[in-house]
């Protein structure tokens, strides 16, 4: 893979994630990430969108799955270009899906 394929953005974000200590607290561990499910049931397709802003540079967004023992969550990655062409990670937020909604900051550069 590319560095800047979506699966490689996500593979990235995903171990970020894992290793955040709020995350885990919120979450509970283990915990499993995960794509979206397929009709076979199969949960590997990392769902993405790219874009382009109105400087013209190129960016993607990206959404995957969280599990714990406690709660789920969705994480959502923003890249975009940087001068040398390169996707630089935006944000990175893993939205709980508890009665609060909490949102855990992993990682924002904006």
């Amino acid at each position: 893979f590319s560095s800047d394929s979506p699966n490689a953005l996500y593979e990235k974000a995903s171990k970020l994630c894992l290793d955040h200590p709020k995350v885990q607290d919120m979450l509970g561990e283990p915990i499993k990430v995960y794509g979206e499910e397929s009709r076979r049931g199969r949960r590997n397709r990392v769902s993405h969108l790219y874009y382009q802003d109105e400087n013209g540079r190129k960016g993607i967004r990206i959404q995957f799955y969280l599990q714990g023992m406690r709660n789920r969550g969705v994480a959502q990655l923003d890249a975009r270009e940087d001068s040398s062409g390169t996707l630089q990670t935006r944000f990175l937020l893993v939205n709980v899906e508890d009665f609060l909604r909490n949102t855990i900051i992993v990682q924002d550069n904006r």
